[in-house]
C-alpha cells in the first residue's frame, strides 16, 4: 500500500485510547508510558504509538501484537527481553490502543506498511521478528514483502495465517458480528486487566471495533499458504509456539504451518508445543511465560534447546501426547 498521494480523499481517522479522560480506568491499567522510550509516528493512516528500549547495542527485535488486545500483552515479555539485552520496538497497530483507527480497509498489507513506515522511523535497517496471533500472520507476511528488512529469527505465537474466513464476514463486517472471533475475549484466562482494556476500546472506539471487523474479513488472519511458503524465507530461522488448548487457532494448523516452511532454503524451524496452552500465551500462566522467554534467549543464541519437562510433566493435561519438539 502506498502513501496516500494529494489528488486521493482525505482518511477519516478515528481517534485512540488517548482522547480518554484522564478519570478512565485506562490511564491506570494501560498507561501510554507503560514502557520506556515511547513516541509518535505520524503517518497518512493516523498516528501510531510505539515504544524503543533496551541496550541501543543489543539484539533488535519487534513484537507484534494481535487482533483485540494493544501491546499491553507484552508486559511480561517486552521488559524481560530488554532486560537480557534486546533492543526491542513495540507498538500498537492501526486501530488499536493509542494508535489512531484509519477509516478504510484493514489489509494485509496495511499491517506490512505501518511496520515498514516505522521502522524507517527508528532508522532500523533489520530487526528480527515476535508475531502474537494475527501479529504472526503480518511478521509473515512483512517477510514476503520486505525480506531484506528482517534479520534472522521469527518467533511465531499462536501464529494466524491458515483460518478459514468466517462465513458471518464474507459479507460487509459490522461490530456486533467481531466479538465471537476476537481471541479469548470470552475467556476466563484473561486477567482481569486485559478484559477491561478490551471492553474499553470496544465502547469508547468506534474505530477500533471496525479495525477488528475489517481485519478479521480482509486482514493477515486467512491464505497466508504463499507467505509461509515463500522464497523470501531463505536464510531465515522461525521457531513456533503453540498451545494445544487453543481454541482460536487449533494447534494442528501449527503444524501446517511448520510443514509449508520451505526445509531446503531455511536455516532452522521448530514448533515447541505447550501442552494444556491457550491461546493468548505471551498472558498466560508464568510457567508459560518463562518456556517463551528462556526458548526465544535459547533460539538466538543458536541452541538447539528446549528442556520441555523442565516446565510440564506427564499431568500437563489435555494434549500431553501431542508431538512436543518437531525438528
Amino acid at each position: 500500500m502506498a502513501s496516500k498521494t494529494s489528488s486521493e480523499p482525505e482518511i477519516f481517522i478515528h481517534p485512540a485510547l488517548d482522547i480518554l479522560p484522564l478519570t478512565c480506568n485506562s490511564w491506570k491499567i494501560y498507561p501510554e508510558d507503560i514502557y520506556p522510550g515511547g513516541g509518535y509516528l505520524d503517518t497518512d493512516f493516523g498516528k501510531v504509538r510505539y515504544w524503543l528500549f533496551g541496550p541501543e547495542t543489543g539484539i533488535k527485535i519487534v513484537l507484534i501484537h494481535g487482533l483485540s488486545l494493544p501491546s499491553l500483552i507484552w508486559k511480561h515479555i517486552a521488559p524481560s527481553l530488554a532486560s537480557h539485552g534486546f533492543r526491542v520496538l513495540v507498538y500498537d497497530l492501526y486501530g488499536h490502543g493509542y494508535t489512531q483507527a484509519p477509516e478504510i480497509t484493514y489489509t494485509t498489507e496495511l499491517y506490512t506498511t505501518e511496520l515498514y513506515l516505522l521502522l524507517k522511523h527508528v532508522k532500523w535497517e533489520k530487526a528480527n521478528l515476535m508475531g502474537a496471533s494475527m501479529g504472526g500472520g503480518i511478521a509473515v507476511s512483512f517477510i514476503d514483502k520486505y525480506s531484506e528488512m528482517v534479520d534472522e529469527n521469527i518467533v511465531l505465537l499462536a501464529s494466524s495465517g491458515l483460518l478459514p474466513v468466517p462465513r458471518d464476514f464474507r459479507s460487509i463486517p459490522t461490530p456486533e458480528r467481531t466479538r465471537p472471533y476476537i481471541p479469548d475475549s470470552n475467556l476466563s484466562i484473561l486477567d482481569d486487566i486485559s478484559q477491561e482494556i478490551i471492553r474499553l476500546q470496544s465502547t469508547h472506539l468506534p474505530g477500533h471495533n471496525y479495525a477488528v471487523a475489517s481485519s478479521i474479513q480482509n486482514g493477515p488472519l486467512h491464505n497466508l499458504a504463499p507467505a509461509f511458503r515463500s522464497e523470501h524465507f531463505r536464510g531465515k530461522s522461525i521457531i513456533l509456539f503453540h498451545g494445544t488448548l487453543d481454541m482460536i487457532v487449533p494447534y494442528r494448523l501449527a503444524t501446517e504451518m511448520l510443514l509449508l516452511f520451505n526445509p531446503t532454503i531455511i536455516k532452522r524451524k521448530q514448533l515447541y508445543t505447550i501442552p494444556g496452552g491457550p491461546h493468548g500465551l505471551a498472558l498466560a500462566r508464568p510457567e508459560i511465560i518463562d518456556v517463551i522467554l528462556e526458548g526465544v534467549q535459547g533460539w538466538f543464541r543458536k541452541e538447539n534447546w528446549i528442556d520441555q519437562q523442565k516446565y510440564f510433566d506427564d499431568e500437563a493435561g489435555p494434549g500431553r501426547d501431542e508431538p512436543r519438539l518437531w525438528p
